[in-house]
């Protein structure tokens, strides 16, 4: 049956090429609307239009800062403050903090909010929506203060979140996910002045592997300890189902497109400042130029990236592009990466990806990323993606995650092409970013489902194509005419849906074989379409639409195309290097035929791919000479390698990678030659010689190597256990022990960092047991364990620690103690008699450690030092004892400056202050000298957290403790850049802060503490946080004042769990209760504060040696006892006496924070025995010392407290209600908004709310003057 319809007369008659290349074009070009996807455009729309409306409300990123002061004199480019010697010299970024606030409108889009889930199915489109409701919030949400007083309005209004939009299109193959996604965002994101960007996360097809339970027996020495090669797998692996994902190539194509951008912008800057030369040649005139962005973004990169952040890029994503991008001479491009802890260098890579996106998105933002096969990402990728996702310092960022389902899939259930391990991988990780609250971190997840088109989209679609619907009449007359035409236009348009199923590229492809069979056509003479119905419906009858596009492209390739596209197959990626091919190809051709014009076919056979679209063409972005190609579709990879047998498959890779390593050398990538030639290693292992073994295995450390430099640590234990297997099972360790040491190593820390103890443990103890090893090349296996053991039981990691010391001939004999103990003690006697100068000095004339076995036993006696702090007081003093006498005897090592913190703590625990700051001096001198951030961050927080507030004022450890925060973030070390912030803030409640900056601190890292899995320090930020909130009242689910149950933590929920008594929880009791003393301290209930003391003792001084928050210890325990002291005297006479001892002998050493809170405690005392003058003047010269000290809390406490003494003495009630009067405004000053109690015989309320003011003045009078 022949069907004809009339071609529109409005429109010239085209030729039948012209019409082709007119519909062969992509049906989602920038010029229409897509059919069927006008509510996918909508929300896509409305998300970023929020974005910006979220986004250009704040201008600039606030640093973490101490007042309004300070945050205007740091820096927004993350630099560490100046007056800190030991940072001054590095690029740290600051954290900032942040009132979170968001906005659940939606500008111009009312189809989905955020409070609600909305399935709502559309009966064109078909389809489904889904917008995931917001997760319940932690147990101690967060709640928006409102009345929050004037001073600090502008500083909160610049800590909103940055807010950023993620958005997951899900899809099987072929429903145009990404040209939605470009035809919808990038002109929006052009129109802001900002990019769109595209990246493409590969699998490695063939890279399967099934259950460790299948796996079969190598040959001659084969396998013994469980590893496997890629060509071993299980009866239900398939080369399409189980997928290994190329490590970061979805972001290195981002990082391509970003540095071919900024090229852009130097060659027009270049030409720009040609143009403005060649004028002033001809003429003496100025010329405004306006491109400096290029250079604007090199500074930024400088400023915010440290050289080895920079060089860490460069090496880990491949990218040697970016050295002119980050100012890098080729001098500077050596990076020798050193990795001590794998965790921790993941997190460094992290971090600096970070930033990295951070200066992309303030200077060419809005940043559009649009991820394609997103649900290939690999861990460290998806890792990667995250840390920019939940970095609430960057703006005006979207990504946009095109996830293909499978194409049995249903609306239910989001089947990926993956193994179900991968699958529940995928999906776990994009179900953890949709639960956080984008209160807390500024982040929006919305998910779109993309189903197949209607019919009658696909008839709009098809109409489109034959262009039926440009008449160029009016809306009526077109109407009109397609009616006409509808029985004509609906028959072809229902066998097009029938055979493509809905699916765009399906369509597109059918509808291009029509016409190139002469089955779609238009006759030139009466202008009309003429498509053969019948011969349509014969041709596809008994063929589905897959075999018919096959038949038409791969199937009609030549015989030796389908050569040629077969080793491209064997490559494993979707992305195809032209030249790499070619090197390949002609490799394989000259051994089968000799004088063959390989080049000349190489070129035909590739056109003709282009032609039958089995391969689609990629433009490079930055280097137009450099071809490449992907698959059009999965279905060809399938055509083309279906019918060769996996064996086959496997040493075809084999051979390719062999090819590869012969002919590009060097310059081959070692993740592909290693890829390869492991997909037949294990057929060929027995045929291979020696020789050639130790060479692949060689191959392998050296991809190990860069996987874990690129924090890929599945393919880094993939490599590593295949170079294992390639070694001579006899004979490997006596012959090649250097090598198999390395990949043992490798193989045993990334087990470890994947979480397989099991694993790790395995490979560890085989590097411990072999007598081929000194014991210093142990070292590294002993590391892991230790941190391995650590993260459960401290106690192992300790006794690891001394069986390992002792075998590094550090023995604790009784005779070694004693030399250590007499060392211990002479030190501390020399350093008395001995100025700062003439002791830094000394230390400066140490050499340098050269016995590598001293340095090992160095490393560990400070690892034991970690484990002792909070364990054993003697045991601690022990392991600083070795390592300071061996320091001074053998000369200083790398982990000197951590070593001398150490000391310095020890000093402070036998309370010699002054020699233990020497000793931290000492530290911080070392530290300008080493570029080791791991060391940075460990020794600053020993230094300024537990060491130096007992000689220096408390408040100079701020800024040091928020720089060590920095080197932390940088070092990978997140535990301890979040101890630092812990110790920030504590410093700064008990410097006397402002209570609701630290509140908004506090909301601010906590998430960041839990999210990156360090609860403990949440926890007690969490106690801190919640003890700010009962004194500046701003916490409506707290029914007790006197209990810590709120919004931030729950006493009663963590004295009720079984963890509170074992672990890590008689640690944040102690907290607790010092905390909680500190309370009772200004909320007037001495009572309940002299109950805790007495139960409380020393025990928090003792057992938390050095805590900054042990300054306030004394007078939060004192100051109770003594008023409760006039009721029984008895009772707290041992504690209070106890008190004062320890009060008078800490003033004596000089620690000068408590100047003023031991006045104040002799005050308290004269008062209690009757000595009136001598309270008065202690009471005076307290009040002094805390207000030039800057204490404002300690002001408004010593005020009170002196304004009670009048009142109950009756002296002078004038001069009680100017005290009253000063301990208000110095309290309103602090932020504390509970009520004030005077008390006495008459103990009433003076105090209430800030937010009556006169009421409160004029309460205080009247009780006062009554």
């Amino acid at each position: 049956m022949k069907s004809t319809t009339k071609a529109p007369q409005s429109v010239p008659k085209p030729d039948p090429k012209a019409c082709l290349d007119y519909y062969v074009k992509p049906i989602f070009n920038q010029s229409k609307q897509l059919r069927g996807r006008d509510r996918e455009l909508q929300i896509l729309q409305s998300r970023f239009r929020r974005l910006m409306d979220n986004g250009e409300a704040i201008d600039a990123h606030q640093p973490l800062g101490d007042s309004d002061a300070e945050n205007n004199a740091q820096d927004a480019d993350r630099k560490v403050p100046p007056e800190f010697n030991s940072a001054a010299d590095d690029d740290t970024s600051e954290c900032s903090t942040e009132l979170f606030k968001h906005s659940d409108s939606l500008q111009g889009d009312s189809l989905i909010k955020d409070s609600d889930s909305i399935s709502s199915t559309d009966p064109k489109s078909q389809t489904k929506i889904k917008q995931p409701k917001p997760a319940p919030h932690l147990r101690h949400s967060i709640k928006q203060t409102s009345d929050i007083s004037i001073q600090y309005e502008s500083t909160l209004l610049c800590q909103a979140p940055h807010t950023r939009e993620c958005i997951f299109l899900y899809g099987p193959q072929g429903m145009g996910k990404r040209s939605l996604a470009r035809h919808a965002l990038e002109n929006l994101a052009k129109e802001r002045g900002g990019w769109f960007l595209t990246g493409e996360f590969e699998r490695d097809y063939f890279g399967k592997g099934g259950g460790r339970s299948r796996r079969r027996s190598n040959s001659e020495g084969g396998n013994k300890r469980g590893v496997r090669f890629s060509d071993e797998k299980s009866d239900d692996d398939d080369a399409l189902s189980t997928s290994s994902g190329i490590p970061l190539s979805g972001l290195i194509g981002v990082c391509k497109e970003i540095c071919a951008k900024l090229l852009e912008l130097r060659r027009a800057e270049s030409a720009a400042n040609t143009s403005a030369s060649e004028k002033r040649s001809r003429r003496s005139s100025v010329t405004f130029n306006m491109s400096h962005l290029f250079h604007d973004t090199v500074e930024k990169f400088m400023q915010s990236l440290s050289m080895e952040e920079r060089q860490l890029l460069v090496k880990s994503l491949g990218l040697p592009v970016l050295r002119p991008i980050f100012g890098m001479d080729n001098s500077e491009v050596y990076y020798e990466a050193k990795i001590d802890n794998v965790v921790h260098h993941k997190k460094k890579l992290q971090y600096a990806f970070q930033k990295f996106i951070s200066v992309i998105c303030q200077l060419h933002g809005p940043l559009v990323i649009c991820f394609n096969n997103f649900q290939y990402a690999e861990e460290a990728s998806l890792d990667l993606v995250e840390s920019v996702l939940f970095d609430r310092e960057i703006g005006k960022l979207m990504i946009v995650g095109c996830v293909q389902l499978s194409d049995q899939s249903d609306t239910t259930h989001k089947s990926l092409p993956l193994s179900d391990r991968m699958s529940r991988k995928i999906h776990a990780k994009i179900d953890q970013w949709k639960d956080k609250d984008n209160r807390l971190f500024g982040l929006n997840v919305t998910e779109v489902e993309l189903n197949s088109l209607s019919l009658d989209s696909t008839q709009q679609i098809v109409m489109d194509m034959l262009s039926l619907d440009q008449d160029g009449t009016s809306t009526e007359q077109m109407l009109v005419n397609m009616l006409s035409r509808k029985d004509n236009i609906t028959s072809l348009a229902e066998l097009c849906y029938e055979y493509s199923h809905g699916n765009t590229y399906f369509l597109q492809r059918f509808m291009e074989i029509l016409h190139k069979k002469k089955l779609l056509y238009m006759d030139n003479r009466s202008g009309k379409w003429t498509w053969e119905l019948y011969d349509v419906t014969s041709m596809i009858s008994s063929s589905s639409v897959v075999d018919v596009i096959l038949g038409e492209s791969a199937n009609k390739l030549p015989k030796q195309a389908k050569s040629l596209l077969l080793l491209a197959t064997c490559m494993g990626s979707t992305y195809i290097d032209e030249d790499m091919l070619f090197r390949i190809w002609s490799k394989f051709e000259r051994k089968s035929r000799a004088n063959v014009d390989v080049q000349s076919q190489f070129r035909l056979f590739i056109n003709e791919s282009l032609y039958r679209k089995v391969l689609v063409k990629i433009e490079h972005p930055f280097d137009a000479t450099h071809r490449a190609y992907h698959w059009a579709h999965e279905s060809m990879i399938k055509a083309l390698s279906g019918h060769v047998d996996s064996t086959n498959i496997a040493s075809l890779r084999y051979e390719i990678g062999s090819t590869l390593e012969y002919c590009m050398g060097e310059e081959a990538d070692s993740l592909v030659v290693a890829k390869l030639i492991n997909s037949g290693g294990n057929a060929l292992l027995g045929s291979l010689d020696s020789k050639k073994r130790v060479k692949w295995a060689e191959k392998n450390l050296m991809a190990a190597k860069k996987a874990v430099l690129m924090s890929a640590f599945d393919a880094a234990a993939q490599y590593a256990e295949a170079g294992i297997e390639y070694m001579p099972s006899s004979r490997r360790w006596k012959e090649h022990c250097k090598l198999m040491l390395e990949l043992s190593s490798i193989l045993g820390e990334v087990a470890g960092a994947l979480g397989n103890s099991r694993l790790m443990e395995r490979w560890c103890e085989e590097i411990i047991c072999r007598n081929e090893l000194h014991t210093s090349d142990k070292i590294r296996a002993y590391m892991t364990l230790i941190a391995n053991l650590a993260a459960d039981d401290h106690r192992k990691a300790v006794s690891l620690c001394l069986s390992i010391l002792k075998k590094l001939d550090c023995t604790f004999n009784r005779d070694a103690v004693t030399r250590d103990t007499e060392a211990f003690t002479s030190c501390i006697e020399e350093t008395r008699v001995l100025k700062k100068e003439e002791f830094l000095a000394k230390i400066e004339e140490l050499g340098r450690m050269d016995d590598r076995e001293k340095i090992e036993c160095i490393k560990l006696l400070c690892k034991q030092c970690q484990f002792y702090v909070r364990q054993s007081k003697p045991a601690f003093t022990m392991a600083i004892s070795r390592a300071a006498r061996w320091t001074y005897h053998y000369g200083l090592s790398a982990d000197s400056p951590v070593m001398f913190a150490y000391l310095g703590l020890a000093y402070v625990m036998k309370q010699e202050f002054r020699v233990g700051a020497m000793n931290a001096e000492a530290a911080i001198s070392l530290l300008s000298k080493t570029s080791n951030q791991a060391v940075k961050v460990k020794a600053n927080y020993i230094i300024w957290y537990k060491v130096m507030p007992w000689s220096r004022h408390v408040r100079d450890s701020s800024r040091p403790l928020l720089a060590a925060y920095n080197f932390g973030l940088q070092s990978g070390d997140i535990e301890s850049a979040m101890k630092c912030i812990f110790g920030k803030l504590t410093i700064d409640l008990i410097s006397g802060r402002s209570l609701v900056l630290i509140e908004q601190t506090c909301r601010a890292v906590v998430p960041q503490m839990e999210h990156a899995g360090v609860f403990e320090i949440a926890s007690l930020t969490r106690v801190l946080w919640q003890t700010v909130l009962n004194l500046i009242g701003d916490d409506d689910s707290v029914e007790d004042i006197t209990v810590l149950n709120g919004k931030a933590f729950s006493e009663t929920d963590f004295a009720q769990d079984p963890g509170a008594t074992t672990g890590f929880g008689p640690y944040i009791k102690k907290y607790l209760d010092a905390f909680k003393s500190y309370l009772y301290l200004f909320i007037g209930e001495y009572a309940k504060g002299a109950e805790l003391a007495l139960e409380r003792g020393n025990d928090f001084i003792e057992t938390i040696p050095g805590s900054a928050l042990g300054l306030t210890d004394l007078v939060s325990r004192g100051l109770p006892l003594i008023i409760e002291s006039r009721t029984s005297k008895k009772k707290y006479a041992k504690s209070l006496n106890d008190v004062k001892q320890r009060s008078k002998a800490w003033s004596n050493k000089g620690v000068c924070s408590m100047i003023h809170l031991e006045l104040l405690l002799a005050a308290e005392q004269a008062a209690l025995e009757g000595n009136r003058d001598a309270a008065s003047n202690s009471y005076k010269k307290g009040m002094t010392f805390a207000s030039r000290s800057g204490f404002a809390q300690d002001v408004a406490l010593i005020n009170y407290r002196y304004a009670s003494f009048l009142r109950s003495n009756n002296m002078s009630n004038k001069e009680a209600e100017y005290h009253l009067e000063n301990a208000r405004t110095s309290y309103e000053g602090w932020g504390y908004r509970s009520n004030i109690r005077v008390d006495g015989t008459d103990s009433a309320v003076i105090g209430s709310s800030l937010k009556s003011l006169n009421k409160i003045k004029h309460t205080i009078v009247k009780k006062v003057s009554a």
